[in-house]
């Protein structure tokens, strides 16, 4: 009988660990740039923490966590969110969907509040985008200063963005990026700012 070796974990061209079903960009270069743009809008620093839902492997952490960002990400699945824990051992991380994690969410919000910290957000949902009771506690309860929304799929971003446009978070810019060559997708970065 023939043995073989099997490696749970990879390492992509980032230096980022990502197990088999982790999902990765199809053009890294890309995905960063627009990670850079998310950065440049949304100005974390240490007067600031973070809010990653849906934060993969973790690859989005790293940039508010070396901004000098408290940060929290969200994940469901399991196996990114180990990957996560050890590419961003700083960074307090919850399993499961985003609409459950609510209330851990809530109590690291009022934490921040209490010393008078900015709450920013990056969210990175599927094509389904944001859950319905996430995107209500965004828009009704939370009010983060900016939010960076990067979007697979036009027609949930435009359901979303206009439920938080309704509660006075306004849409400064959007951002097309084309991570799927040769097909139809096409991928946007929306800059969110509460309305003051």
């Amino acid at each position: 009988m023939a043995s073989y070796s099997r490696k749970l974990r990879s390492v992509n061209t980032t230096g980022l660990i990502y197990g088999p079903s982790s999902f990765q960009q199809v053009i890294p270069e890309l995905y960063s740039y627009s990670l850079t743009e998310a950065v440049d809008f949304l100005t974390p620093d240490l007067n600031s923490v973070f809010i990653d839902l849906y934060c993969g492997i973790g690859t989005s952490l790293q940039q508010w966590i070396s901004s000098g960002s408290q940060t929290i990400g969200v994940e469901l699945s399991g196996e990114a969110l180990e990957c996560a824990s050890q590419n961003t051992p700083e960074a307090e991380l919850l399993r499961g969907s985003c609409r459950h994690r609510i209330p851990q969410l809530e109590e690291y919000v009022q934490k921040a509040n209490s010393k008078n910290k900015e709450i920013l957000m990056y969210v990175n949902p599927p094509r389904t985008g944001l859950e319905a009771e996430v995107t209500e506690w965004i828009s009704k309860e939370l009010h983060p200063g900016k939010i960076a929304y990067l979007s697979c799929s036009a027609g949930t971003l435009h359901r979303d963005l206009k439920y938080m446009q309704e509660y006075g978070l306004m849409v400064k810019r959007i951002i097309p990026y084309d991570f799927f060559p040769h097909t139809l997708h096409v991928e946007m970065l929306a800059l969110i700012e509460k309305i003051q």
